[in-house]
């Protein structure tokens, strides 16, 4: 694994980790390609969901996990799959002198035979050398994600209601 924030509070990466194992991680797919969110679904070592956001420059850590939660509270994720199962990372807004940091397991490992891997948006495996282009064209910035969030529906709706008619809970 990897702790995805440096000494410096810097990231340029982060995750929304869903711990859900049955057939709501369809949802979130369906999420991501509906609203075209720049996230990328790994398939998580347990078989849950890592969504991946890839940055192309370092930003805090708390900037990422701000746009993060707001992905979270716009789709009611902590509500569709129940508060403990989502996490995100960065956890700390940067890690200790000797390095310590909360972890997420890197997808691919056991190349030969991975169990985390891209999905693509219907659930299939997707191939390491096509996830690595995947990646690439997927880069983003914070600035990018905020944008595309106040642009969903109903953002002019009290954030209540849209998050209401956006996760349909």
């Amino acid at each position: 694994g990897i702790c995805p924030v440096n000494t410096e509070g810097k990231c340029s990466a982060g995750v929304i980790d869903i711990d859900y194992y049955k057939g709501k991680i369809r949802k979130m797919l369906d999420i991501i390609r509906e609203y075209q969110l720049p996230l990328l679904p790994f398939r998580s070592k347990s078989g849950g969901l890592h969504c991946y956001l890839f940055l192309s420059k370092s930003n805090s850590a708390k900037n990422v996990r701000e746009v993060l939660s707001q992905v979270v509270k716009i789709f009611s994720l902590d509500k569709m799959y129940g508060e403990q199962k989502v996490e995100i990372f960065p956890k700390q807004d940067k890690i200790t002198a000797e390095g310590m940091g909360s972890a997420i397991t890197l997808p691919y490992f056991n190349a030969e035979e991975p169990y985390t891997y891209l999905l693509d948006l219907d659930g299939n495996e997707v191939p390491f050398e096509e996830a690595l282009n995947q990646i690439q064209k997927r880069i983003t910035t914070i600035e990018a994600v905020r944008e595309a969030l106040e642009n969903l529906p109903y953002n002019d709706a009290p954030p209540c209601l849209q998050r209401v008619l956006l996760s349909g809970l």
